[in-house]
């Protein structure tokens, strides 16, 4: 054929049908939150179904979320109608302890996840019966203060429990230890023995890399008394490339992004000048740090002091803030009010005489431009005519 013709042909291409009528017969739209990407409800199922041995006892989730400014951590249970969240906290109340910066790091997180366990624990109370058959009142979180002392490390042990509670099987916590048996001891007096509260860490769709500050929250929460399965893989200081075993894991590595320690320590770094190259870098290690220096905190020790007296006054008054009542001011009032609705005759008289303004105002504009012009033409003539 010719160059620059192109081939037509009557006959059609072969086409496979990859989706055919039985398929879409049987094609199931999936649920709204995983066409969005925001739930994956394969980890869901493993973290809201319940054992049918248990009946209707709840199986709750510490869910970690972190925003663009803020941790969020939350004891949520799941029912016929859906989620429902027992307790909740977030770093934003840590300013009420003293500590307004850095409300989304490692530490942050830590002390978040410790302010939720104490305010859940502290909520938890019912009677308790002493040795003499006394009824007082308490708390779960007087059984268990968790870890008081922070080292980093996990704390987890098998308790033998056919001696208490007539149960018959081996049972792992990661509670402290003496305080679960000085629990557990109380059943020869109590039929009511207070157990750990335990929960399982939700992370949602996030990306559980190790050292991922959704363990902070999770470590903070444990050191506040709950017990969370988990194990040292997933926190900062695990090295699972190291030769010797009892290399991996180093708990002091934990204990410092806890304390904040590597923080204040680049901190100081940027102070000194360590880090700038140039006048760009400077002028940016300038600003870097400036709140945390503005708050006081501009050395490492200072940093670690001071989330050690935030932690020691969340254990102090765990519960959340009274709430401010809200009073509408007459501008939110304005702003809110509806307006009043228009009859029919009225909205088209309206109408029309908007209109009539309109047609009015563009007359006269015209008029005006047409004089503006016969102006600009006359005065022309009359300079010719002079000039002649």
């Amino acid at each position: 054929r010719p160059q620059g013709v192109a081939h037509t042909s009557s006959a059609m291409p072969y086409v496979k049908i990859t989706k055919s009528k039985a398929y879409q017969s049987r094609f199931t739209t999936k649920f709204r939150r995983r066409r969005e990407g925001k739930t994956d409800y394969a980890a869901r199922k493993g973290l809201v179904v319940q054992d049918k041995n248990k009946y209707q006892i709840p199986k709750h989730r510490l869910v970690a979320r972190i925003t663009n400014k803020y941790v969020i951590a939350q004891i949520v249970r799941t029912g016929v109608k859906g989620d429902l969240t027992v307790c909740q906290a977030n770093s934003r109340e840590l300013s009420r302890y003293g500590l307004t910066v850095g409300l989304k790091n490692y530490a942050a997180c830590y002390a978040t996840g410790l302010l939720l366990a104490r305010r859940l624990l502290s909520s938890l109370t019912g009677d308790v019966v002493d040795e003499e058959g006394n009824v007082g009142f308490g708390s779960l979180a007087d059984a268990y203060e968790g870890n008081v002392d922070i080292t980093g490390d996990t704390v987890k042990f098998t308790a033998d429990e056919a001696m208490h509670a007539g149960q018959r099987k081996k049972r792992t916590y990661w509670v402290d230890q003496d305080q679960y048996y000085a629990e557990m001891d109380r059943y020869d007096f109590d039929d009511h023995v207070r157990r750990p509260f335990r929960a399982f860490l939700d992370v949602g769709i996030k990306v559980t890399s190790p050292g991922a500050r959704v363990f902070g929250v999770l470590k903070g929460a444990v050191d506040g008394g709950m017990d969370i399965p988990h194990n040292e893989k997933n926190f900062p200081g695990y090295n699972a490339k190291a030769e010797e075993e009892d290399e991996k894991w180093e708990p002091e590595e934990h204990r410092r992004r806890i304390m904040g320690e590597c923080v204040g320590e680049w901190i100081q770094l940027v102070a000194a000048g360590h880090l700038a190259g140039g006048d760009g870098k400077k002028a940016r290690n300038a600003q870097q740090f400036s709140q945390f220096k503005a708050a006081g905190l501009d050395s490492e020790e200072s940093y670690a002091a001071k989330l050690e007296a935030v932690h020691a006054a969340i254990r102090a008054d765990p519960s959340p803030a009274a709430k401010m009542p809200f009073t509408a001011t007459a501008d939110l009032k304005a702003k809110l009010r509806k307006t009043p609705k228009k009859a029919g005759d009225v909205r088209r008289a309206e109408v029309a005489q908007r209109w009539e303004t309109y047609q009015a105002n563009r007359q006269a504009a015209m008029a005006a431009r047409v004089q503006e012009l016969l102006a600009a033409v006359g005065g022309d003539a009359d300079e010719d005519s002079d000039e002649e």
